[in-house]
């Protein structure tokens, strides 16, 4: 595109790319001055310049200026980035079905049950934490929320292979770093909101500020789902300028939920859209992945699917990677592998864990809590475990440049009934819990989810995922079970 293109009055030159990181080498590109979190790009526009950059967005003045270099000084280079990139792009997010989901906990499972179900009726891509996804394309971001250059790219990758449809997940940090600005959601989902990223927004009503710009940037004749059994979702129904579609377990609900049954194994439950009933059975489990469950449902069926059609694949659904994940290697006790890392997520895990087990079997927890992130949380998962977990087993997670040690024992201030451990190696950890695991017992391996690394003080270490290390250990002790060894496992 020419720079005279993306600007009045500026001369007829090639523009090839936007450079976002002036240590990228993009020949011809054009640099914008970003605000950044901890760094205002002013400063690195001499590096942009060396790395390719042949002209530059500003709206402050510069230190240096080179002759060859075109600038281009403006009031405010965040306001208008997001229209340089669609207009760039030429508003890929337009030319596709878009749903965003956002919320604390469960908007990776809700756009990943979105895009399994739509892609039953349509090709359908997916975008969030657990990479980027369609047809047989898939590969890793490490973000949530990708920039918007990134976004904008991915969609034009995806319509070259005629999606039709795109599952999003969006971060509040996302949100509030413009990472989605102008982007055309058909639909948004708002999970719920709970205690998380306070590290970074500081208090609850700036994270729900940031959450609900999402919903405050929908066009005309989008839809907004919206949980309102949380009360931030209850607060955001309320303060939309037009009536969003509802879902709820105890409320009047455009989606209502009720007749919930709750197993080991399976969730079944009624749903009620137009004073209609439909009976729902579904492998996912837990009280939460029915809500998840059916605001992924609600969004396909805002795509333009009957409810009939789509229930007819909910059993197709496979586990959502590293949520809720059973490890089944013939032992007799339970292994669930999932993400929760906020206090919301334990109670809601440990809870079902705690329903689903016998008063005579044990529920044993791993987990730890990450390093430089939010540490009011640590407390408040020592707490949520004593209450229902039997043994608790305190290990690393993302510890970067904190003493593993150091965060278990803040952790374990809430522990005041039940015993515990420190095994700061988590393969270590995992191997104890499942050696006292008996029959009948639930062993619960938190927060990692499907991530296959341990963030370390100078990057990130590589570690084989929480459901391989249990699935090695549990292959380790059926060879011993073979041997005569041990005697619990079935």
């Amino acid at each position: 595109m020419l720079l005279s293109d993306l600007f009045e009055k500026q001369p007829a030159i090639e523009i090839k790319g936007f450079m976002l990181d002036s240590r990228e080498k993009i020949k011809d590109s054009l640099f914008c001055c970003l605000s950044g979190i901890t760094n205002d790009s002013h400063q690195y526009v001499g590096e942009a310049i060396h790395n390719g950059a042949i002209a530059v967005v500003h709206s402050k003045e510069l230190k240096e200026y080179q002759d060859s270099i075109i600038y281009i000084r403006v009031d405010d280079v965040d306001e208008i980035f997001p229209s340089l990139i669609n207009k760039f792009y030429d508003y890929p997010s337009s030319k596709v079905w878009l749903l965003g989901v956002t919320g604390t906990n469960g908007k990776s499972t809700v756009s990943w049950l979105a895009k399994n179900l739509l892609q039953e009726f349509k090709k359908t891509g997916y975008i969030g934490t657990m990479g980027v996804n369609y047809g047989e394309f898939s590969s890793e971001t490490g973000f949530t929320t990708s920039d918007l250059v990134s976004n904008s790219e991915i969609l034009i990758d995806m319509l070259k292979q005629d999606v039709e449809a795109v599952s999003m997940e969006v971060s509040s940090q996302g949100l509030e770093q413009n990472r989605v600005a102008g982007m055309s959601f058909d639909v948004a989902v708002f999970t719920n909101l709970t205690h998380d990223h306070l590290d970074i927004h500081l208090n609850m009503e700036n994270y729900y500020q940031a959450k609900k710009m999402l919903f405050t940037g929908l066009e005309y004749g989008k839809q907004a789902i919206i949980n309102i059994d949380d009360e931030y979702g209850a607060r955001l129904a309320k303060e939309m300028v037009f009536d969003p579609l509802t879902v709820s377990f105890v409320k009047d609900a455009t989606y209502r939920i009720h007749d919930v049954e709750l197993s080991a194994s399976k969730s079944k439950f009624a749903l009620t859209v137009d004073k209609k009933r439909y009976e729902v059975e579904t492998s996912l489990l837990g009280r939460f992945n029915v809500m998840n469950l059916t605001q992924a449902i609600a969004a396909v069926h805002q795509a333009g699917i009957e409810i009939e059609s789509i229930l007819e694949h909910v059993s197709k659904i496979k586990t959502i990677p590293g949520r809720m994940e059973s490890v089944d290697e013939g032992q007799s006790f339970s292994v669930i592998v999932d993400f929760a890392h906020t206090p919301d997520g334990f109670e809601k895990i440990l809870s079902f864990a705690r329903s689903v087990t016998t008063a005579k079997n044990r529920i044993i927890t791993v987990f730890g809590s990450p390093g430089k992130r939010d540490k009011n949380k640590r407390l408040s998962f020592g707490k949520i475990t004593d209450r229902y977990a039997d043994v608790i087993i305190l290990t690393e997670d993302d510890n970067r440049d904190e003493l593993v040690r150091d965060i278990c024992y803040e952790i374990a201030k809430g522990i005041e009934n039940k015993p515990y451990l420190i095994i700061e190696n988590r393969y270590e950890a995992i191997y104890q819990a499942l050696t006292i695991a008996h029959k009948g017992d639930t062993v619960l391996l938190l927060a990692k989810g499907c991530e296959n690394f341990i963030a370390r003080e100078f990057g990130d270490e590589e570690y084989m995922g929480d459901k391989a290390v249990a699935s090695e250990i549990l292959k380790q002790f059926k060879e011993e079970l073979e041997n005569g060894k041990i005697e619990y496992i079935n």
